[in-house]
């Protein structure tokens, strides 16, 4: 399956305008693009061959600095086939 995906966008619910850009980070990975939806939330694009994923389960981290101070962190774990 890995060589069927070649990003993977996170959609979050932190507003967009809240954060710095340059700080959003999956798992140390820097992303392709960063973006709004329309809900004005956080969107980020990442490189599925820069984030070096094997097969198996996978503990994702989505990692930022906020604009007014602070840091955000998030989690989740996902089965990479």
């Amino acid at each position: 399956m890995l060589g069927k995906v070649d990003t993977i966008t996170v959609h979050t619910n932190i507003p967009a305008v809240a954060v710095v850009a340059a700080s959003v980070d999956l798992n140390g990975v820097a992303p392709t693009g960063v973006g709004v939806d329309n809900c004005g939330h956080l969107v980020a694009k990442f490189s599925v061959s820069d984030l070096g994923l094997a097969p198996g389960e996978v503990t994702f981290t989505l990692s930022g600095d906020y604009e007014a101070g602070g840091t955000f962190s998030a989690s989740d774990t996902a089965t990479v086939k």
